[in-house]
């Protein structure tokens, strides 16, 4: 039988290597700084789940609310599956330094920029640092007091068109009127005819592809299991690029809207020179610039429809 101590009374490198190895790991871990050190923790019910499990049952607002009646507006969570803690804040200087003042210090997670790209391309919410300053540089004259005047009238109009919609269901008898399909029709119609100067007609039931596609993917999220689609991408992010068609599935709304996208720039070039595109959608603002081409342009008519 042999024996596990080598010649000279020490432990061979197969048996001492792992045991150091895991030795610095439990030692990272010992040391490893507390995260949001001082910020309260509720009680959490998962072991599993942590506090997301019932933040997937109860509305949001409600399950979140309830600790920041006791906490105070930011308290920090047990994230699902082991995979850490996370900061829930409904502190509006909080929002202001994260999304506002030092918004390239805070970087979307592993797992967003995968599903982002999947759903709507390479566009202004999928992109960070010095890309997204760039698109956004770009886009901001489609946004300008001006061009948001000259959007008033084309709103006006869709918003008439909604009011005349729920009127006529209502004069035919339906007694309930779902608002929220009409108003998610209706704000389609307005991105159609103030970004791309194009009608899709939702309101009487145009462009179901786009919709219905969109609404299997909503769904998909806000299920009750929902979130642990999400929890298994933060716990392992590299299942995201799986040829798996449950996890494909979220391009599916790309695969419908993007050549779309690509149809209606291709559309606007035939008909005339950028030079001379004199509309005022977000589209021809692009062309007429220039500065915006190829894919990227692609992906952010995208990512606004």
């Amino acid at each position: 039988m042999s024996t596990a101590i080598s010649e000279g009374g020490q432990y061979p490198l197969w048996v001492w290597g792992p045991v150091a190895i895991a030795g610095l790991f439990i030692l990272k871990w010992l040391t490893k700084p507390e995260p949001y050190k001082g910020v309260p923790e509720p009680p959490c019910s998962s072991t599993v789940w942590g506090h997301f499990k019932e933040a997937a049952i109860i509305p949001a607002g409600r399950h979140w609310g309830r600790f920041f009646d006791v906490y105070g507006p930011s308290i920090k969570v047990k994230a699902p599956l082991g995979t850490g803690k996370m900061l829930v804040t409904a502190d509006p200087a909080t929002i202001h330094h994260v999304l506002t003042t030092n918004c390239y210090a805070y970087t979307k997670s592993t797992y967003t920029r995968p599903f982002v790209k999947r759903l709507i391309g390479e566009g202004l919410v999928w992109s960070e640092g010095d890309l997204h300053k760039l698109q956004r540089k770009q886009l901001v004259p489609a946004f300008s007091q001006e061009a948001v005047n000259l959007m008033g009238p084309i709103i006006r109009d869709v918003v008439e068109h909604c009011s005349n919609k729920i009127s006529q269901l209502i004069d035919q008898g339906n007694g309930i009127v779902d608002i929220h399909d009409i108003v998610s029709k209706t704000t389609l119609d307005v991105f159609g005819r103030v970004a791309l100067n194009l009608d899709f007609d939702c309101i009487e039931d145009g462009s179901p592809e786009i919709r219905r596609k969109w609404r299997e993917q909503a769904n998909a999220v806000i299920q009750p299991d929902g979130f642990k689609h999400i929890a298994f991408l933060r716990a392992l992010p590299w299942i995201a690029h799986l040829p798996v068609p449950a996890i494909q599935a979220q391009g599916d709304v790309k695969a419908v809207v993007e050549p779309l996208a690509a149809e209606i720039i291709e559309a606007a070039k035939r008909n005339a020179n950028a030079s001379s595109i004199k509309g005022n959608d977000l589209l021809s603002m692009l062309l007429r610039t220039g500065e915006m081409s190829g894919n990227r342009l692609r992906d952010n008519i995208s990512t606004f429809m």
